[in-house]
């Protein structure tokens, strides 16, 4: 082989092998590359299974909480501080507040807020849960009728009450021979036991009162329609404000401070709250509560029912007037003629912040509650509606009862 054929040879195999080379070093850029873009994916795998992790955290977190609260006594105090607790590859951690006031043991019944957190290495996740207090109802709700003063029976009244019995903190006083009360009674003292036909209870123990601020409460909720001293001949409802705009719930608020008023052949269909010196109800009225976690009414003040209800009825034909027009439906329905009629009765929790007189022949079916003292002194029944013992009214409630999810928010350290 000649000198220069060897040369060429040589040449050629420096080519290969530096293509080799560099064929090699691409490859291994390539893999490093490839471990890299594994390691990076692996890593984000990682940590959006962290992420994931946390966010379940938060929520067992959130349970967690509402089960220590459902077996905690006195859970406001006890429960004040923040809660840790390891949970799979992180923790979840929980705290009770209370947004409105930061005192979160000043009352039962506020709202609470629930900040639940779960982290996961460096991914964390945190939830505020709010929650409302669904009170037990009052004990007083169990009753036809409670009152926290005197319960007094004149002569020839007779009062009668079904599915519950009457009851005062106070005493009961009936006349020796022409008063009757048709039922149960408990009460502290017993004058003439005799005039009573059901069970008797004596020196029974107190029940617990509204809470005044009630008032104020429904005032917050409602529409207001002062600067009249009579409702006459109309129909109220949550469509339906004959003085301006109409309160979708239905709560209406009359304040005449010092003053009488006088309710008489009228629908209502809601709450009404007045605050008066004395309200009067008479002739023929149909109130019933729109929707049933509220009263019918409230009285801040005292209350006479002198209505008729036996025998007698709110005709429209008789007041001229349309009593289920739209926005005050009956059974679902309206209308817009005068030819309906109607019982005249209340259905529903009245509560006076007052005294009480019983007229006429009045009826009511739910319950009487009456901060002040009750005269008997008509033909008149009462029929207890046994769900306001077991459904929560707003502002008629302890706060031992129940809490009630009101909504989710995601939170930010």
């Amino acid at each position: 082989m000649t000198e220069g054929h060897r040369q060429h040879d040589r040449r050629r195999s420096g080519s290969a092998y530096a293509m080799i080379i560099g064929v090699s070093a691409v490859l291994m850029i390539i893999g490093l590359a490839a471990v890299s873009v594994a390691r990076i994916d692996t890593r984000g795998v990682s940590s959006d299974n962290d992420w994931s992790e946390a966010q379940v955290l938060a929520l067992s977190a959130a349970e967690n909480a509402l089960a220590r609260i459902a077996a905690t006594d006195d859970w406001r105090s006890r429960l004040a501080g923040v809660v840790t607790v390891p949970m799979g590859h992180g923790t979840m951690q929980w705290q009770i507040t209370d947004d409105a006031d930061g005192q979160l043991a000043d009352d039962a019944e506020e709202p609470i807020l629930i900040v639940a957190t779960g982290q996961v290495g460096a991914s964390k996740y945190k939830l505020g849960l709010r929650c409302l207090v669904e009170g037990l109802p009052l004990e007083v709700l169990s009753r036809c009728i409670h009152s926290g003063g005197d319960i007094t029976m004149d002569k020839d009244s007779q009062l009668t009450v079904i599915g519950g019995a009457a009851s005062t903190n106070s005493d009961f006083h009936a006349d020796k021979k022409k008063a009757e009360l048709a039922g149960d009674l408990e009460a502290d003292g017993v004058w003439w036991k005799n005039n009573v036909t059901g069970n008797i209870s004596k020196h029974a123990t107190p029940l617990t009162m509204p809470d005044p601020r009630v008032v104020d409460t429904y005032r917050a909720m409602a529409t207001d329609i002062s600067g009249r001293t009579l409702i006459n001949r109309q129909a109220i409802g949550p469509g339906r404000n004959p003085w301006g705009t109409a309160n979708a719930d239905g709560v209406y608020y009359l304040n005449a401070p010092g003053a009488d008023v006088t309710l008489r052949d009228s629908r209502i269909l809601g709450t009404l709250v007045v605050r008066c010196r004395r309200l009067t109800i008479d002739n023929n009225v149909l109130m019933e509560s729109f929707r049933e976690d509220m009263p019918v009414l409230i009285v801040d003040g005292d209350l006479v029912l002198d209505f008729e209800s036996y025998g007698s009825q709110l005709r429209e034909s008789d007041e001229d007037t349309n009593f289920n027009p739209p926005g005050v439906p009956c059974s679902g329905q309206s209308d817009s003629d005068e030819s309906d009629s109607y019982p005249s009765e209340i259905r529903g929790l009245v509560h006076v912040r007052g005294d009480l007189t019983l007229k006429s022949t009045a009826l009511v079916r739910g319950a009487i509650v009456c901060d002040g003292e009750v005269l008997c002194d008509g033909i008149n029944v009462i029929v207890h509606d046994e769900d306001l013992s077991t459904l929560p009214i707003i502002g008629y409630t302890s706060g031992d009862g129940y809490l009630h999810r009101d909504g989710w928010k995601r939170m930010t350290d």
